[in-house]
């Protein structure tokens, strides 16, 4: 059982399926990884945290197996999961190399090929 941290708006942006999803709107690229995320958590009982900036905003929210948090207006998404990558451990998946460093440096597992990733992942589901 893994626990994966996942970068949101990244990860969307580099699946031509979930960036379509995103251009309809911000919440229909969100919605869709949160499915994509709930069906691989179902089907391998796997944990995943998505996190997402919030623009201003603050708050969780999610489906079963998929945690969703908004950063806050003080702090963005790559610090809220570089905060849990030390916490927590598990495996972050972004390319943001910055937040890579991060999970490095609290000794998370690093997953920086997104899009084999996401193959896998729908795979699984």
């Amino acid at each position: 059982r893994v626990r994966w941290l996942i970068d949101g708006y990244n990860v969307i942006r580099r699946s031509p399926e979930l960036l379509a999803r995103e251009r309809e709107s911000l919440e229909a690229g969100r919605r869709a990884l949160s499915d994509l995320l709930g069906r691989a958590a179902r089907a391998g009982g796997d944990e995943f945290t998505v996190v997402f900036d919030g623009a201003g905003g603050g708050g969780a929210a999610g489906l079963a197996g998929v945690r969703v948090i908004f950063s806050s207006a003080r702090e963005n998404a790559d610090r809220v999961l570089a905060r849990l990558a030390a916490a927590q451990g598990g495996a972050v998946v972004s390319s943001d190399r910055e937040v890579l460093r991060a999970a490095s440096r609290a000794s998370a597992e690093r997953v920086s090929g997104m899009l084999r990733w996401l193959r896998m992942e729908r795979a699984r589901s």
